[in-house]
């Protein structure tokens, strides 16, 4: 799997809005992300495609290691110029912390501040103000020109990823209701929240060339990093994968960290067969065979006999 971010990235400084107001620099360049096609919940973009990857070129900025965009929570004076997105995104986190509808009602263009007041009609507006109020810090993943605005994706701890478009309007951007029913925005969000890793092959701890039909068996994996996912598969390009689960989730039958359990009974497996399984570890779920992933895996095999 080929994964790259190409950018000019800009150095950790803040500007300040007044004395006490920390923001990040806003400073886009050119930027190229490609990923693999493969993951769970990627939309099909054939005009992206590269063989088993998307790529995307884009104009906007990334914040990766060495580069603080680390919104800020405390000391903020609660006001900006909001010429830049995150000026607007730093009141924005700032008023989900305080509950302040009208603040947050302010920094949304006229068309969808109607929008939203509609969505947040009886008690739903006090729901989603005691969601909001859990935001505990903000970071900026990244941003990026798009269908005449700018797309935000940010990580929120206390209230996970979220994303807002924002439009500028007399040189002040202001949150936009976004409509998009094409799959670049999509999979570039898909792709900052799970930051796909080159695909790695797991120990196979179990040693077992066959068993009887009516046992039940499991093939333990060693990950090399905890809270990855281990995914097994046939060599049938096209097919739908045969295990795919995260360590530590509700899939992972075995609590120990790092090492998962694949079991075969009856219910998954003919007797008097040869079988020759894959498998692969990767930082992403998988649910479909592709070239790239047989590439990439580890190979292993057993026969199932009836007594």
């Amino acid at each position: 799997m080929k994964n790259i971010i190409l950018a000019s990235l800009m150095v950790n400084t803040f500007i300040a809005v007044s004395a006490e107001d920390r923001i990040p620099k806003f400073e886009v360049a050119p930027v190229e992300v490609a990923f693999s096609a493969t993951f769970t919940g990627i939309q099909p973009d054939a005009s992206h495609k590269s063989g088993d990857n998307l790529i995307y070129k884009f104009t906007g900025q990334v914040f990766g290691p060495g580069m603080d965009g680390q919104l800020q929570l405390e000391g903020f004076s609660g006001k900006t110029d909001r010429k830049t997105p995150w000026e607007t995104l730093t009141e924005l986190v700032n008023a989900y912390k305080r509950k302040d509808y009208e603040k947050i009602m302010s920094l949304y263009s006229k068309v969808s501040r109607d929008d939203l007041d509609a969505m947040l009609a009886g008690d739903m507006k006090d729901k989603y103000l005691n969601h909001i109020g859990k935001i505990q810090s903000a970071q900026i993943i990244a941003g990026f020109e798009y269908k005449g605005g700018f797309l935000v994706i940010y990580q929120a701890k206390g209230i996970g990823m979220s994303t807002c478009y924002m439009t500028q309007s007399k040189k002040k951007f202001l949150i936009t209701a976004f409509k998009d029913d094409g799959p670049e925005s999509w999979n570039l969000s898909l792709y900052f929240k799970f930051k796909p890793e080159p695909m790695k092959q797991p120990e196979l701890i179990t040693k077992m060339d066959s068993f009887e039909v009516s046992d039940s068996k499991s093939f333990s994996f060693r990950l090399s990093k905890p809270g990855n996912w281990l995914v097994v598969f046939k060599d049938k390009v096209g097919e739908g994968t045969l295990y795919n689960a995260q360590d530590g989730s509700n899939g992972d039958v075995n609590k120990e960290e790092g090492v998962m359990d694949v079991e075969f009974n009856s219910r998954k497996v003919s007797s008097n067969k040869d079988y020759t399984l894959y498998a692969v570890e990767t930082n992403y779920p998988v649910t479909m065979v592709t070239e790239t992933l047989i590439k990439n895996a580890m190979r292993f095999g057993f026969r199932v006999y009836k007594k």
